[in-house]
Parts: C-alpha cells; structure tokens; sequence
C-alpha cells in the first residue's frame, strides 16, 4: 500500500499555514493551498455532523 503525499490531519495544514505566514512571511498567496484544504475539510466536518445528526436525533 502506498502512502499519501500529505498527511489527511487538518491540524497539520493550519500549523503548515500559521508557519508559512508567521515565521516566513508569506502572504495569502502563498498559504492559499493551505486554507482551502482547511475549508473542504471544514465542509466535509460540517456535512458529516448534519447527517449523523439527522440519523441519532429525529425531530
């Protein structure tokens, strides 16, 4: 099995984005990636919660 180029852990992407920008100083340009892969993380988060939710709780 091979592995994955990057890591699947959001917490690694903040911290690469926080370093990127703090230490380096790089602009949003530059952390762009970084904050996207955030995001999808944050919507696949966020569907997940609605669905499982929906699924433990009816109303």
């Amino acid at each position: 099995m091979g592995q994955l180029d990057r890591p699947v852990d959001p917490l690694y992407y903040a911290a690469e984005a926080l370093r990127d920008f703090m230490v380096r100083g790089f602009g949003f340009r530059h952390i762009y990636l970084q904050l996207m892969v955030l995001l999808g993380f944050s919507v696949v988060f966020v569907v997940m919660n609605i669905v499982v939710l929906s699924k433990h709780r009816k109303v």
